[in-house]
């Protein structure tokens, strides 16, 4: 049954394992002698799938990162036994959780320390997030210090690291002097006399633009998906692991002067032949998210559209063969129209959808691929199957 799966999907991501693994070893390579590796695979490891990820590339990174403490326990369930340090920091209501699953909990306050003391005897895992700048979690740098020497008396607690977030990364004056107050911050910590593990501040861009900032550990997000927020340098060679594929379901012919879609918001200048997709909103395509729709982003996707419109290429698109085919009219929550008035298509044929990542439905198909072959299917219900897919 699970052989033909996929035939039955009428959307799905494709995701190449074999990118992801040779993605960590690629950032691998460019760290310092002795500097540890941290995979960050938090929002189901921007939306390829947390589970299938981490087995994927276990061997090759040193530890995990999740924000949420069930997204830990999915790992740790599924038998990752690499250390994972949950990013929200320990509470009362938590702790008996991080330390059941063996979870690295944040301490940022004597509240979050003393939750974790309590919830057990036996030494738990547990990082200091210290705010230099980001002003989110953390405890502040002049507390810090004081924070570590309370976590290394408990008989009950581990301390295996500190660490902190740059607010803005490419931003060299902004990080650097977050760099500079972590530094301080780890300069109290040895003054004191205080083994705080690694101590790591580097983010995707941290780890590509700034050197110093690689403490004992980097943090990488985006970069293990193929994706960069900056320009690499040359000898940076990321795989791109991800790509959404879409059945036709239905190919009409629209005459010009006719409306297409919700609202008759486009009108056909010419004669068109459309490919219906079911693929919308709902699945994430087309989606800006909250989070970046404050008025300059505003302002930025209107420019993104009108340059779009000057170069002919579309805000929102599928793809066929590397061209891209602008969708017309609007995207609905299910559904989309595309035109593919100069290509030959047919119903059940597939186009590539072109759609962020974090924002894709989890409940998406995934099909996974190593060695180029399938080898795994995450289906519509969540469920993570790993069999012979041949």
């Amino acid at each position: 049954m699970v052989g033909n799966t996929i035939e039955s999907f009428d959307r799905y991501i494709r995701i190449d394992l074999d990118a992801v693994s040779a993605n960590a070893r690629e950032i691998r390579s460019h760290l310092k002698d002795g500097c540890l590796l941290m995979a960050v695979v938090k929002a189901d490891a921007y939306g390829l799938g947390a589970v299938a990820v981490a087995e994927a590339i276990q061997d090759d990174v040193d530890a995990f990162a999740v924000t949420y403490l069930h997204e830990g326990i999915e790992l740790r369930q599924a038998g990752i036994d690499k250390p994972i340090l949950v990013f929200l920091p320990g509470r009362a209501h938590t702790a008996a959780f991080l330390r059941q699953y063996r979870l690295t909990a944040t301490i940022d306050s004597m509240e979050s320390l003393e939750a974790m003391a309590a919830s057990g005897d036996e030494p738990a895992p547990c990082q200091i997030k210290v705010n230099t700048g980001m002003n989110r979690f953390g405890c502040s740098p002049e507390t810090a210090a004081a924070l570590g020497a309370a976590v290394t008396k408990s008989s009950s607690l581990q301390l295996t690291g500190i660490y902190s977030h740059f607010a803005e990364a490419a931003d060299k004056n902004s990080a650097e002097q977050q760099i500079s107050v972590f530094r301080h911050v780890i300069e109290a910590f040895k003054e004191m006399g205080i083994v705080y593990g690694k101590a790591h501040i580097a983010n995707s861009i941290a780890t590509v633009t700034l050197e110093k900032a690689a403490f004992d550990m980097v943090r990488v997000g985006t970069l293990l998906y193929g994706q960069s927020p900056v320009q690499l340098p040359y000898d940076w060679h990321l795989a791109n692991p991800w790509q959404v594929d879409c059945r036709i379901s239905v190919i009409r012919k629209v005459k010009k002067g006719e409306l297409i879609g919700y609202g008759g918001d486009s009108k056909a200048d010419h004669d068109l032949t459309l490919a219906m997709l079911p693929i919308g909103y709902a699945d994430g395509f087309a989606v800006e998210t909250d989070a970046r729709s404050g008025t300059a982003a505003v302002f930025k996707k209107a420019a993104r559209n009108i340059a779009g419109q000057l170069t002919n290429k579309p805000a929102h698109y599928a793809l066929f063969e590397g061209k891209r085919l602008a969708v017309v009219g609007r995207v609905a929550m299910q559904t989309c129209a595309v035109d593919i008035t100069d290509y030959s298509l047919n119903v059940g044929d597939t186009l590539e959808i072109a759609m962020r990542r974090t924002t894709s439905d989890a409940r998406l198909p995934r099909v996974y691929y190593q060695g180029g072959q399938m080898c795994a299917v995450r289906k519509i219900d969540g469920v993570y199957m790993k069999e012979d897919m041949r």
